[in-house]
């Protein structure tokens, strides 16, 4: 054992540059197993692959999902600056949501960090932030009330939109009506008119039942057409009751 943690000590120095290398893969792939099955027995060698982990990340994330995997296996949660070149790099949007997820999971730290990116995000990230916005909600929605305001009455219609729509994906009252109004009459696609509508009857009923009472409200041809056909439903349902 000794002479194979020297030999990968020695691989990782020597292939730091190359992390697109097989050398490297396996390296990633065997080392985590072994360094856990020998427990503390080799702290330095532990200490290096977390060292590299951070070093890879701060050069951009190459072959993340190798990366994160050893993040796991070694219970190893890099400093929260070391993910954020990969973030605000649009050429590495593939990787943005394996680190909006993971940044997500790591408490008050992390969520700033998601904040702090939604709001200095360019217009080539939209997709980007949309997927960070989704975590801020959920986490309002779990307890932290308030934390999604600024971005629900944000100025930019892009983050305002995407954030409202998220909003919806939790049970809401009778007061989010015009909030969900508002949403449907704004410059959306069919789908995403479907999509809320979809969202409303599971969700907040309340809110729901009240669009379909009054169809007309609602400018999108869709949607109106959607809580019409709804309305005559219940219509009809209720002259045969």
């Amino acid at each position: 054992p000794a002479e194979t943690a020297a030999l990968c000590a020695y691989m990782i120095h020597n292939t730091r540059e190359q992390p697109d290398s097989f050398i490297r893969r396996e390296i990633y792939n065997f080392l985590p197993v072994f360094l856990n099955y020998h427990g503390n027995k080799y702290p330095e060698l532990r200490q290096l692959l977390k060292d590299d982990i951070v070093f890879q990340l701060q050069k951009g994330g190459d072959y993340l999902y190798k990366l994160m995997l050893a993040m796991r296996d070694l219970q190893f949660k890099p400093p929260i600056e070391s993910m954020l070149p990969i973030l605000y790099n649009n050429e590495k949007r593939a990787l943005h949501g394996a680190v909006i997820a993971h940044l997500a999971g790591r408490g008050d730290e992390g969520l700033q960090a998601l904040i702090k990116f939604t709001e200095a995000a360019d217009e080539g990230a939209r997709q980007s932030v949309s997927q960070a916005l989704k975590y801020i909600v959920d986490i309002d929605a779990g307890g932290r009330k308030g934390l999604a305001d600024r971005f629900l009455e944000h100025e930019n219609p892009v983050i305002r939109l995407s954030a409202t729509f998220y909003y919806f994906r939790h049970p809401r009252k009778a007061v989010d009506y015009e909030r969900a109004l508002g949403y449907l009459n704004s410059e959306i696609t069919v789908a995403q008119q479907s999509l809320m509508l979809g969202q409303l009857k599971r969700n907040s009923p309340v809110i729901y039942q009240a669009l379909v009472k009054d169809p007309g409200k609602v400018k999108a041809e869709k949607a109106r057409a959607i809580l019409e056909k709804a309305a005559r439903k219940e219509k009809e349902a209720a002259d045969e009751g």
